[in-house]
């Protein structure tokens, strides 16, 4: 089972208020070396999200080990990575920042730039939905 990070101006990633908008993630892309939008990326096949903001980390450390590449999706006013690794965290930082804008996960925790939240695991002091009844 894996989870989603979310670079994010909302309050929680899930709100509807103050996206971050599809322009402006192909313009940081553009003036980012380290990321390719995935129509330009002839790795990929052809059918596969073609034009719509997703884009690919191309200088992930481990990427000449792996066949799959680390994907950044847009996706709701938010750019989106399926289950990141501590690496793709930090890179999140980094895009976060230039966005003016912050790292956070499924269950509201937010990630710093070392790619950890704020207490070192991968939940915060934010109870997640499962957990509402507790105290």
């Amino acid at each position: 089972m894996g989870f989603d990070v979310h670079i994010t101006r909302k309050d929680d990633w899930f709100d509807k208020t103050n996206n971050i908008s599809l322009q402006e993630w192909v313009e940081y892309l553009e003036k980012d070396p380290e990321m390719q939008l995935i129509d330009q990326d002839k790795k990929l096949p052809a059918a596969l999200f073609k034009g719509d903001g997703r884009a690919t980390w191309i200088a992930h450390p481990n990427s000449s080990n792996s066949d799959e590449p680390v994907i950044f999706k847009y996706l709701s006013g938010n750019i989106t990575v399926f289950k990141p690794d501590q690496e793709i965290l930090k890179k999140m930082f980094r895009i976060a920042e230039a966005l003016k804008a912050k790292v956070q996960g499924n269950e509201c925790e937010i990630y710093g730039k070392d790619g950890t939240t704020d207490w070192g695991g991968l939940m915060s002091d934010k109870k997640a939905w499962w957990q509402f009844w507790r105290s």
